[in-house]
């Protein structure tokens, strides 16, 4: 009777083995290549089952394109499977002709080996499309029960449940879901739990589980927290562990999550100073990145169309114009996480108004110290032969334009060596004192003892070249001179230029 009961026992706890799952198992699972060159979408049709039945999964191929590609499957390290298959079976064997913008279904079938580990599985399968050279990599998530003919005794399922996103601004809690399956009971520190992650250290606990009753598996879990980081930048990472009975060593397939970026537009802080009389500003604008990632953002200050004139930046900004006229400051920022950038933006009317100043200063000293004496120089009677200038006339008028008589005036005009002065004067006409030969040139001086008010004289000689002077001849300036109290004045006239 004793040994009935212990083969009973035996039978019993053969007939279940062990499931260790971290993911949904018949949950649609939709991905892209790289480029968007073809679309795959894979259900779970049967993924839950024993060491002597088949899974199947559906696998539905889209071609985004407008060419013909062709689309090849294979499997990474399938050890532990018997036999991996499409049905229909051509689907394995050779590659599938995906038409464009066309879509098509097939199945994979895997069939494990009858010595499999209990518990969860995945099965990499590669498609690669020949032509684009896209790669989709697709987890096959297979949980494996126990059968009649299994070698392992456990019956556990243990899932990790987490957020998939996680906020680094919080904590985020993980719980470790252990369900027996079990007519069994563990003692209370008979299963160890190990879980690790890039940002996880290990995690270590010992646990007790109870039996199953009726077809309600025991459960328990364990609770533990990721600790929160702001500064944590955004990443993939992956919770992955096994479960530890005696001997005997499961591995739990990884629970992948991913770390947010939250990095949102960067706050801004103004602050305006001015100084004179408030014709110069100084407006401090801090920008700061309090995301967890690199951001790259466009700032704008708004500038109008003469005040840009009168306006600096620092750092240099450009200028854009929207549609409706506005133009603005612009600059482009890129900030780390938790870092800030400081812009400058000067805006100064106090060189301007200085500038006014110094216009009304100098129009009003222009005009208490301007000149009564006006100087004009023209010439007149040209005269040409064989196509060139040989003779003219030339005055140098003289007005006095104020209603005080000025003494003393020497005039002096300037003519070039290419011509001479004739001796011969209208009557009427004022003289010079004298004529001098000069270096390149000759000088002609009149002295005026006194220009009466408003007083006008004309001074004219005539010149006669010595060459016929083909195209253009200029006449230098004339240059009227007097003493205004211990001043000496100094008046310029036109120069005069005439052609042949």
């Amino acid at each position: 009777m004793k040994k009935s009961f212990i083969l009973f026992v035996m039978l019993f706890v053969l007939c279940f083995g062990v499931h260790a799952q971290s993911v949904v198992l018949d949950k649609v699972r939709t991905y892209s290549s790289e480029n968007g060159f073809f679309d795959l979408i894979v259900e779970p049709i049967d993924n839950e089952i024993t060491n002597i039945e088949s899974a199947r999964f559906r696998i539905n191929l889209t071609n985004n394109k407008q060419s013909l590609d062709y689309i090849g499957v294979t499997f990474v390290d399938p050890q532990d499977w018997k036999l991996i298959n499409t049905d229909p079976i051509y689907y394995g064997t050779s590659e599938t002709t995906l038409y464009p913008l066309k879509s098509m279904t097939y199945d994979i079938v895997l069939e494990p080996k009858v010595d499999i580990i209990p518990g969860g599985q995945v099965i990499k399968a590669i498609f690669k499309a020949r032509k684009s050279g896209e790669i989709v990599e697709v987890p096959l998530d297979v949980y494996v029960k126990t059968s009649a003919f299994a070698k392992y005794s456990p019956d556990i399922k243990v899932e990790v449940i987490m957020d998939e996103k996680v906020d680094p601004r919080e904590d985020t809690e993980i719980t470790i879901n252990l369900e027996n399956y079990n007519a069994r009971v563990y003692g209370e520190e008979e299963i160890r739990v190990v879980m690790t992650s890039k940002l996880l250290e290990d995690h270590e606990v010992l646990i007790g589980l109870g039996a199953r009753v009726g077809e309600a598996p025991a459960v328990a879990n364990v609770k533990f927290k990721l600790p929160k980081n702001p500064n944590q930048g955004p990443m993939d990472d992956k919770i992955e562990g096994y479960i530890e009975i005696g001997d005997l060593k499961i591995n739990i397939p990884k629970f992948d999550f991913e770390i947010i970026d939250y990095t949102e537009k960067f706050t801004e802080e103004i602050d305006i100073a001015s100084s004179y009389l408030g014709f110069k500003t100084i407006k401090t604008l801090v920008y700061t990145n309090d995301g967890n990632n690199l951001k790259k953002q466009i700032v704008q200050v708004p500038t109008g169309f003469l005040s840009r004139f009168f306006t600096n930046t620092n750092p240099d900004a450009r200028i854009t114009k929207e549609t409706t006229g506005q133009r603005y400051f612009e600059w482009d920022l890129e900030l780390e996480p938790k870092t800030s950038k400081t812009i400058y933006v000067t805006q100064s009317y106090v060189w301007l108004i200085l500038l006014i100043l110094l216009a009304i200063g100098m129009i009003f000293y222009s005009y208490m110290s301007k000149s009564p004496v006006i100087v004009e120089k023209e010439a007149f009677n040209i005269e040409t032969c064989d196509g060139g200038i040989s003779e003219m006339k030339v005055n140098v008028i003289v007005k006095n334009t104020s209603t005080k008589p000025i003494e003393k005036l020497q005039i002096i005009d300037k003519v070039p060596n290419i011509v001479d002065v004739m001796q011969e004067f209208d009557v009427g006409t004022l003289k010079p004192n004298k004529i001098l030969k000069r270096e390149g040139s000759s000088l002609i001086k009149w002295e005026i003892p006194e220009l009466d008010p408003y007083e006008e004289r004309i001074l004219t000689y005539k010149i006669k070249s010595k060459l016929s002077i083909l195209g253009d001849f200029t006449l230098p300036v004339a240059n009227v001179k007097y003493h205004k109290g211990k001043r000496k004045i100094v008046i310029y006239s036109n120069n005069v230029s005439v052609q042949a």
